[in-house]
């Protein structure tokens, strides 16, 4: 892991877009994770704080999943693995709480993040919201519109200070086009960003991944750990975990904004990362994995709207110049007549 530390460090303003976020060798304190070799099953990894998250003491022999979490998850998680299939959370509850268990498949081997499940929204009364949500959406006719009730809407649910909706243009340089915010913040619309805001590295995670927390900025990193006490070698790829640590530059970027944390998820618009909605709290905050998921969901809706405004403004396009293109025809006809 001190390798991977110097890598991090060497890191600036200059060659940010060359940082290795993805082997950052450490993950966000609000959840916990273990890594498993994907054949034997066989812990070889696991974060510093996972003794204390799970609050348990028997974590200093523990060798295989069997001794982490229940035999229940272990036979779903097999199953999964042989059939090719993806990968499902788990719940399970120990001592008053409930914990939640997200795992992916990284390189061979299989990253569990391990997080605290909170109480959901009854099921009844999210899908009154959904329904709501997209008719509202179903309703707008322009680009402006759609993008200004997408901000609103994740405001009035996820509850975030400010949220912005950030277009990229095609050179990675971007601009707030729509925000909804708390009436005693200053107003961010229409302010424009460099393409080294947000570095490649970053958006090529944000097209992979979706949708990414920062619970508190000043949270204290939880080592990830060998159960040999060996280096990693190779560097865990933490693409895709829930709990992925995060870039010092980009910690130092939203102190300088007084930023204590956000959520971000990515508007991907045929394949390609066209824009974020970007939620900012000025006090640290988490949201648990299954309203993360929903903030996704409703920022895949936004850009099937965009798309489909985008097809509508391409067919009316084509249209005026078909139109365009016949009376320029019968002119020429008509011109000719004469000759």
């Amino acid at each position: 892991m001190q390798d991977q530390e110097k890598i991090i460090t060497a890191t600036n303003l200059t060659n940010c877009d060359k940082e290795p976020i993805h082997i950052i060798g450490h993950i966000q304190p609000h959840g916990a994770l273990v890594v498993i070799d994907m054949k034997s099953y066989a812990v070889v990894n696991y974060s510093e704080n996972l003794s204390s998250f799970l609050q348990t003491d028997n974590l200093s022999s523990f060798h295989s999943l069997s001794d982490l979490f229940p035999d229940d998850f272990i036979i779903q998680l097999k199953k999964e693995l042989e059939a090719n299939i993806i990968l499902s959370t788990y719940t399970f509850e120990k001592g008053r709480e409930n914990f939640l268990l997200i795992p992916h498949l990284s390189d061979d081997k299989v990253i569990i993040d391990v997080e605290k499940q909170e109480d959901k929204l009854p099921s009844f009364t999210f899908q009154q919201q959904l329904n709501n949500i997209l008719s509202q959406i179903e309703k707008t006719t322009s680009l402006k519109e759609t993008s200004q009730i997408a901000t609103q809407l994740i405001k009035n649910i996820f509850g975030y200070n400010r949220v912005m909706l950030y277009r990229f243009d095609k050179d990675w340089n971007g601009e707030v086009i729509a925000e909804t915010k708390d009436e005693n913040l200053e107003t961010w619309l229409g302010l424009r960003y460099p393409a080294s805001d947000i570095p490649k590295p970053a958006r090529e995670i944000f097209l992979k991944q979706g949708v990414r927390i920062i619970s508190d900025v000043y949270y204290k990193p939880s080592p990830i750990l060998s159960l040999d006490n060996s280096n990693l070698q190779p560097p865990i790829n933490l693409t895709n975990s829930e709990l992925r640590g995060v870039s010092p530059i980009h910690i130092e970027y939203l102190k300088n904004m007084k930023v204590n944390a956000s959520l971000t998820t990515s508007i991907i618009v045929n394949g390609k990362l066209w824009g974020l909605i970007t939620c900012h709290h000025y006090k640290a905050k988490t949201v648990d994995y299954f309203q993360r998921q929903s903030c996704k969901f409703l920022t895949q809706v936004f850009a099937n709207q965009i798309n489909l405004l985008d097809t509508k403004k391409y067919v009316s396009s084509s249209k005026q110049l078909e139109t365009l293109r016949k009376k320029l025809m019968l002119q020429m006809q008509s011109v000719s007549k004469f000759k």
